[in-house]
């Protein structure tokens, strides 16, 4: 008798989505930055990434265009969201994404997650497959090897930098997030980086009136706006 694989699924899952956020349904579209990401991710085995200031609204952009992909696009779309704030976060985002997916070996004692979800996306490459990296304001982690415990042998012949274990299939993409394009740089190429600035007047003031109503007083809310400096989250 053939022993199964750990982890191995009595049923594959259906594409799925581990968004973590609900889709903000006051979000007033920004057309110009979805659209460019629209633009960027028409490519194969792209990689891009938001970066501006920690206030305008990068994490709301990604929610909003998962949200707009899985209406969208073909029902064998994945859309994994994983943290990326520090190297524990990051591994805690595989481990729940492997299981959600019931990756094979994912319960192996011993095992390096990366390792069965980087096997598993290279099975699954004629899917499409949207990764967003959220909160990689220092990304330098991503360029070293993960600890997984093992001797120093093993180690040494089968670890090797996080960032690899990202295949470029064909319909693989991934997007992060950063302060600035300093950070970004380390990992996108320069124009597949898209600056996020503060909303113009307009959108920020249609903004602040999905928020507190129609009943509030135009020149009190322009003044409002001005004020908050047109950034998003200090308005909301």
């Amino acid at each position: 008798m053939v022993a199964p694989f750990l982890g191995q699924p009595k049923t594959p899952p259906s594409p799925l989505s581990t968004v973590p956020f609900r889709r903000d349904p006051g979000f007033i579209d920004r057309g110009t930055v979805l659209d460019q990401m629209q633009e960027k991710c028409s490519r194969p085995a792209s990689i891009i990434a938001l970066v501006g200031l920690s206030s305008v609204e990068k994490s709301q952009l990604f929610i909003q265009y998962c949200y707009r992909v899985r209406d969208q696009s073909p029902p064998e779309t994945w859309v994994f969201w994983i943290h990326t704030s520090n190297t524990a976060c990051f591994k805690q985002s595989y481990r729940e994404i492997a299981d959600r997916a019931k990756i094979r070996n994912r319960k192996s004692p011993k095992i390096n997650i990366f390792e069965p979800f980087y096997d598993w996306l290279q099975d699954e490459e004629k899917r499409k497959q949207i990764i967003v990296f959220d909160n990689l304001n220092d990304g330098s982690f991503l360029h070293e090897a993960p600890h997984t415990g093992q001797d120093q042998l093993e180690s040494q012949i089968s670890r090797k930098p996080l960032m690899e274990y990202l295949p470029p299939t064909p319909h693989s993409f991934y997007y992060h997030d950063n302060e600035g394009p300093r950070h970004a740089g380390k990992n996108t190429e320069d124009q597949n980086i898209i600056n996020v600035e503060p909303r113009d007047d307009s959108q920020a003031l249609k903004l602040l009136r999905t928020k507190l109503g129609p009943v509030v007083d135009s020149g009190d809310i322009r003044e409002l706006v001005i004020e908050l400096e047109l950034i998003p989250l200090a308005i909301v």
